[in-house]
This record gives structure tokens, C-alpha cells and sequence, in this order.
């Protein structure tokens, strides 16, 4: 005996919408949620045009620079202190660089330096 399930059109939509549901719970923030508030981050945007020249050479000066004035930005402290508002001493903190986008869309090796200092 052999069992086969046809699914209706009721069906599929019924699980399409459970799906596209459970996608959007996973992706909010349920505490905040349930407390009635909403989710807000804060985005800081560094730009200088000396930090990259049409070589695409990479200033590390200029760079960190921006990532100075950056993270005072968004911690509303000067960069020595900033850092420890993000993070405790105690944490182990791992850098990322992924360069498969190429030159002009990957993270700089700069950037990273400048982070890790």
C-alpha cells in the first residue's frame, strides 16, 4: 500500500502563510516585542575621500580615523572608552574578512587592523 497526499490550494496557502509567519517571528526581536516596543539600531556613517584613491590604495591613517569618529558616534564616548561599552574584557572577539566580492566591495585588510587595534 502506498500512501500519496495531493495537497489543495488551501493547503499550500495555509503553510505558505505559517511559513512567511514563523520567518518574520525568527527575524523580530520578541523581547522587545512582547514589552510592546520596538526594535531600533543606530547607524553611523564615516566617510572621507582621501581614504581610498582610484587605485583603490587604502589610507590606514584616514581609516582609522573614521572608525575613531565612528564609534564616538555611536557610543557617544571618546574611542579609548568606546570600545568597552560594546564590549568586556573578558570577551573573545573574532574578525571576519571575507574578500570574495573583490577589491572594491570586500573589507579592507585596513579596516580590520584598524578594529583590531
Amino acid at each position: 500500500m502506498r500512501l500519496r497526499y495531493d495537497p489543495t490550494r488551501r493547503d499550500f496557502l495555509r503553510k505558505t502563510a505559517l511559513a512567511t509567519f514563523g520567518l518574520n517571528l525568527s527575524q523580530a526581536n520578541l523581547f522587545n516585542l512582547f514589552k510592546g516596543k520596538a526594535a531600533k539600531s543606530k547607524v553611523v556613517i564615516a566617510q572621507d575621500p582621501s581614504s581610498i584613491s582610484e587605485k583603490l590604495e587604502v589610507s590606514s591613517r584616514a581609516v582609522e580615523s573614521m572608525l575613531d569618529e565612528a564609534i564616538a558616534a555611536l557610543t557617544g564616548k571618546e574611542p579609548k572608552d568606546a570600545w568597552g561599552t560594546l564590549f568586556d574584557k573578558e570577551d573573545t572577539v573574532g574578525i571576519k574578512v571575507n574578500t570574495l566580492a573583490g577589491k572594491r566591495l570586500s573589507t579592507h585588510p585596513e579596516l580590520a587592523y584598524a578594529v583590531a587595534e
